[in-house]
């Protein structure tokens, strides 16, 4: 009989000590009754010297003890298997703050899932009807129970409070002897993982701007020469249709020539999400933090939990939503962290570790699988001997070679492509680090999570000097609003107007202008320069 449930972080697990299990758990409230009269029975045939009621004291005793030495050796092994049904087609996730539903099937080995009773599932059934109760992770509501008989399906619906990779289970099964004197509760199966997706905020990007003065879209036409036309044509051939010949270049060469069509370049995006505790994380436990500063733990199944904050969550949705509407558009997003490695290196919830270009079908999908249990960075994830921003707030810069090589596309997928800077607070020199890693020549559009937005505004300024788009929200901002926000943001508050001084009186109302006044009208007959 295992000491404890396994669940691992974030999972409530329940512990049976042996002392406990004999004194509570070995017999029901039926049975404990028989067990008391039997003893207050024994006594008074001791007292009353009666063998009669010596043989109903023995009796009374002895059933209840036989009943829970019964359950012991004759429970059969079961096998347990948990499914989830939600909305999502991949099976094991879920989205927070939406319910889901937890299938749960026992049954006897010899029958297995879902095939139906077996031939030992009537002597199970003889035994009583078995107490399902489930384990859920912490946050998610109380444990739900039913009582099933054997083969049977269990079924609840489970409401993930907050993004994370959570363990659902294991199950506790209590079964009980036919004449309900004895019990016992065991730990059936393990734990399940369950991927809860964030929230996927709405929001309308829109192409992005490649480099200055056009979109992606326009810094790939702008790169092609006068003689592109010339480059994208051959002669013509036997069966090539006559629509697709190019008039202009025959007429420069004096033979036919045809269009040729080439491969269509897909549009670029990249994504950075800097992780950075000390871009999410203000103040101490000692001296407190603030409500959108405050460490969170997120579910990080079966490894020890990752920490957020109020406004990583907000990037971490952010990126889900932007990366959602950039694929709508075509886009392939690249998902890379602060360093310039894949995101989906730091996340315990990715398919492939390796991957960070997210497009096709199943892209969305995918990306905010990565993005589920994404939690900051911790101390041994933290490079040894990197520096930082004045401040303390600019973010690691140990990975800046790679970043100014091409690690966040420039290489690859060239200088017009966009790239969405999603990070925490700033001072002015982290925001100058960013700039000197990207280069001031990309577009590059920042969103900055922030409690306190006007403590960035030195960095939206820094940002928008050197050409970028940037905006400070708070993490109750709606996406869609700090989108609109990157154009029109203004890091300070509109200076007051200025008063009138005291001692100069201010009228109530303006005073009128004077009246034009109306030119005497001339004589009968004389002209109107004449005098009359």
């Amino acid at each position: 009989m295992p000491a404890s449930l396994p669940g691992g972080p974030g999972v409530r697990g329940s512990r049976f000590p042996p002392l406990r299990l004999l004194t509570l758990h070995l017999l029901t409230m039926r049975g404990w009754s028989l067990l008391a009269c039997g003893t207050g029975t024994l006594v008074l045939a001791w007292l009353l010297g009666r063998r009669e009621l010596l043989n109903v004291a023995v009796f009374l005793v002895a059933a209840p003890l036989v009943a829970a030495a019964a359950l012991r050796v004759g429970l059969p092994r079961l096998q347990v298997r948990r499914s989830f049904t939600a909305h999502h087609a991949t099976a094991n996730r879920a989205t927070a703050g939406r319910e889901c539903t937890v299938v749960v099937e026992i049954a006897p080995p010899a029958a297995g899932i879902g095939q139906g009773p077996a031939p030992g599932a009537a002597q199970q059934s003889s035994r009583g009807p078995l107490r399902l109760t489930e384990t859920l992770p912490a946050g998610a509501g109380p444990s739900p129970s039913a009582i099933v008989s054997v083969p049977g399906t269990f079924r609840y619906g489970l409401r993930p409070p907050r993004r994370g990779l959570y363990a659902v289970g294991p199950l506790t099964v209590e079964s009980t002897d036919p004449f309900g004197l004895a019990r016992r509760t065991v730990a059936l199966g393990g734990p399940s993982p369950l991927t809860v997706l964030g929230p996927l905020p709405r929001v309308e990007t829109g192409p992005l701007p490649g480099l200055r003065g056009g979109t992606d879209a326009t810094a790939f036409r702008g790169a092609a020469s006068a003689d592109s036309d010339d480059a994208a044509t051959r002669e013509y051939r036997d069966g090539d249709p006559m629509r697709r010949v190019h008039w202009g270049t025959t007429a420069r060469r004096g033979r036919l020539m045809v269009r040729q069509e080439q491969p269509r370049t897909p549009r670029r995006a990249t994504v950075v999400v800097d992780r950075s505790a000390a871009a999410f994380v203000r103040g101490s436990a000692a001296s407190g933090h603030a409500p959108s500063d405050r460490p969170e733990p997120v579910g990080h199944f079966p490894s020890v939990p990752g920490t957020t904050t109020a406004c990583f969550d907000w990037a971490v949705a952010a990126a889900a939503g932007i990366g959602a509407s950039l694929a709508r558009l075509g886009y392939a997003v690249e998902l890379l962290d602060r360093h310039g490695d894949p995101l989906a290196a730091s996340s315990p919830t990715a398919s492939d570790p390796a991957r960070a270009v997210f497009e096709g079908a199943g892209a969305v999908d995918e990306l905010r699988c990565v993005l589920a249990a994404l939690g900051l960075e911790a101390e041994a994830e933290q490079p040894a001997g990197s520096g930082r921003g004045a401040g303390g707030s600019g973010p690691d810069w140990s990975g800046s070679d790679r970043i100014a090589s091409g690690r966040y596309g420039s290489a690859r997928y060239g200088m017009g492509s966009p790239v969405v800077l999603l990070t925490g607070r700033l001072d002015e020199a982290g925001a100058r680090a960013w700039v000197d890693s990207l280069g001031p020549d990309r577009a590059v559009s920042v969103l900055l999570a922030s409690g306190l937005p006007e403590e960035s505004a030195s960095a939206v300024r820094v940002f928008r000097e050197n050409g970028w788009r940037a905006a400070a929200a708070a993490p109750n901002v709606p996406l869609e609003q700090a989108w609109l926000a990157l154009d029109t943001w203004s890091p300070l508050p509109p200076s007051p107007r200025p008063t009138a001084p005291s001692h100069v009186p201010t009228p109530r109302h303006p005073t009128p202008p004077p009246r034009p006044t109306t030119p005497p009208r001339p004589r009968d007959g004389a002209h109107p320069g004449q005098a009359p």
